[in-house]
């Protein structure tokens, strides 16, 4: 649990920017 945080922890600025454009273009 602790090292899928610590990933996701990196992940967060990108993946939410990935998120975004990802919904953005669905939308």
């Amino acid at each position: 649990d602790r090292e899928q945080q610590s990933s996701l922890a990196q992940f967060s600025p990108a993946a939410i920017e990935y998120n975004r454009a990802e919904v953005f273009a669905m939308r």
